[in-house]
């Protein structure tokens, strides 16, 4: 996932701090990890500037000092779903 000002971007984020192709989200050996790419104003997890860090739900990435909470959305497998009654 591409993030930046660039309309082409997965997650566009239009305001001037941030670079037209900031960063990227990419799921690397099961662990989602973002890369800083050459960002102008560069790209911080939970304050620190890095060019390249792992994630875990809730770290803070600041893309141009602009706060983006990381998470995941945990959704249901087949084995963990519930019958709905009908009328339910």
């Amino acid at each position: 996932m591409r993030i930046g000002q660039n309309k082409e971007n997965d997650l566009v984020i239009n305001q001037p701090q941030v670079s037209q192709e900031h960063a990227q989200l990419r799921l690397v050996n099961g662990q989602y990890t973002v890369f800083d790419l050459n960002s102008t104003e560069g790209t911080f997890i939970n304050g620190v500037k890095v060019s390249q860090s792992l994630l875990s739900p809730g770290d803070v990435i600041s893309l141009g000092g602009l706060p983006v909470v990381f998470g995941i959305e945990n959704r249901p497998g087949l084995d963990e779903t519930q019958e709905i009654a009908p009328g339910s």
